[in-house]
């Protein structure tokens, strides 16, 4: 993911201030009982209280990855007139492991996703992990915003209206089209073709604190939480960025990690997350 940047002479110095950084990265994507959390703002859901996402938050063992949403939806959707299939749902989890912009990965259909929600827009034929995806908007299908830029403008820029690793307008167009003004930055929220590389399985409330699952520390509890599993090997060992926005576009969330063949403590996890967040942050300076 860094070959461009171990070119640029500007890591090294760059990397002389990972150990301060490590301290602002605690306060974006937070480790707590082994889960990296992006908690988003609370009131930017746009169209009513049930389209809040409240945090995304993912765990890293040998054999396993677990993802869980905290939000006011249910995984089946709400039953709307304004969904073309009468429901407006989830779209899908997208992983970026590419190092470069959104745009970017969904033209070289890089990118991996996970379809976790049965019977949504997606094109993905079931729910499982996706390989080799490219995306597409289901937005306007669903009377949504057809760009990043309507949304904002809409007057829902809170800070950390992505989730706390991306905390601006600005953080988010600059991952998603590598510019500051929101210019192409249309939603592409599920999977429009890949290749299906395995499934996922569900866990519940008691089974997913049994992991150590904590939304309350960051008092983000939702009115549903969804948490799912799949085996840690349908994905590479790399940083990423995570994403995922709603059918209709009105709230979403991302987040910065790394997954390690040997999962490390959590202390040197967050250095492997500082310089996924430090590489994010010169390559926007490089592209704006």
């Amino acid at each position: 993911m860094f070959k461009a940047f171990l070119r640029n002479s500007a890591i090294a110095a760059a990397t002389l201030t990972i150990g301060l950084l490590s301290a602002q990265a605690a306060q974006a994507g937070q480790f707590h009982r082994g889960w990296n959390y992006s908690i988003d703002a609370m009131t930017d859901g746009s169209g009513g209280s049930i389209f809040e996402i409240k945090g995304l938050a993912i765990k890293e063992t040998a054999d396993d990855v677990f993802v869980s949403i905290s939000a006011n939806l249910p995984l089946a959707g709400t039953t709307s007139a304004h969904g073309a299939d009468r429901n407006i749902g989830w779209g899908d989890l997208f992983f970026d492991f590419g190092g470069g912009t959104f745009n970017e990965a969904n033209a070289n259909s890089s990118l991996f996703a996970i379809n976790f929600a049965a019977g949504s827009d997606s094109g993905a034929a079931q729910t499982g992990v996706y390989s080799g995806v490219s995306a597409k908007s289901v937005t306007l299908q669903n009377s949504g915003y057809s760009t990043l830029q309507q949304y904002y403008a809409a007057g829902y820029g809170r800070e950390n209206s992505f989730g706390t690793d991306f905390s601006s307008a600005e953080d988010v167009y600059g991952y998603y089209a590598g510019n500051t003004t929101g210019a192409d930055t249309q939603i592409r929220n599920v999977i429009d073709s890949g290749t299906r590389l395995g499934s996922i399985s569900y866990l519940d409330g008691a089974a997913a604190a049994a992991q150590g699952l904590d939304f309350a520390n960051f008092d983000a509890i939702g009115n549903e939480q969804i948490t799912f599993r799949f085996d840690r090997t349908l994905l590479p060992s790399n940083a990423y960025i995570a994403h995922l926005l709603l059918e209709c576009g009105n709230d979403g969330v991302a987040i910065s990690g790394a997954l390690a063949q040997d999962v490390p403590e959590p202390g040197a996890m967050l250095g492997l997350v500082t310089l996924g967040l430090l590489a994010t942050r010169l390559r926007r300076k490089q592209t704006a």
